[in-house]
């Protein structure tokens, strides 16, 4: 059982991610924010139970993507920054993104820059941020429901096939 109210799922090495909105919340694990299977499908780990009291809950995972590092980065509501997790060390760090970033559909990293689609505010849009800048660039636009892999890259899924978006420079 992967919960109720899932929004997404990464696949990391060894580990499936598997995010999910607020819905879920009252379920075993949707109630982690973010839970970690083996690949055999066997819950190991959650976020929520594993770092919520010391960096705060996760109430709904907004996103959430691969690095080029292999950490999983992610953004969610409730009171933490953008995050990098490192699922098998069970380290994060926690990074300040501008509020305008705030609440994307989807991000991809390449490690310092970061693309936020679909921000609070601006449904269509792709913004480029690079880690500690106050400017924030509005690279482009995509009409339709991306999900962000490493790079600077996008997938997006319809009835008749996927198609890779590349907003990289």
């Amino acid at each position: 059982m992967a919960g109720k109210a899932i929004s997404g799922v990464v696949v990391i090495s060894d580990v499936i991610a598997v995010t999910y909105n607020d819905e879920g919340l009252s379920v075993a694990p949707s109630q982690e924010g973010i839970a970690f299977f083996s690949i055999e499908g066997k819950f190991v780990w959650g976020y929520n139970s594993e770092f919520g009291s010391t960096a705060g809950h996760i109430w709904d995972c907004y996103c959430a993507a691969e690095g080029p590092d292999g950490r999983l980065w992610f953004d969610s509501y409730g009171e933490l920054p953008l995050v990098g997790l490192d699922c098998h060390a069970r380290t994060q760090e926690l990074v300040e993104a501008p509020a305008q970033l705030c609440g994307p559909n989807a991000l991809s990293t390449d490690g310092s820059s970061f693309w936020f689609f679909s921000p609070n505010g601006d449904e269509h849009g792709v913004f480029k941020w690079t880690r500690g800048a106050v400017k924030v660039d509005r690279v482009g636009e995509f009409d339709g429901r991306l999900r962000g892999l490493p790079d600077g890259t996008f997938i997006t899924v319809s009835n008749t096939g996927y198609r890779f978006v590349q907003v990289a420079a």
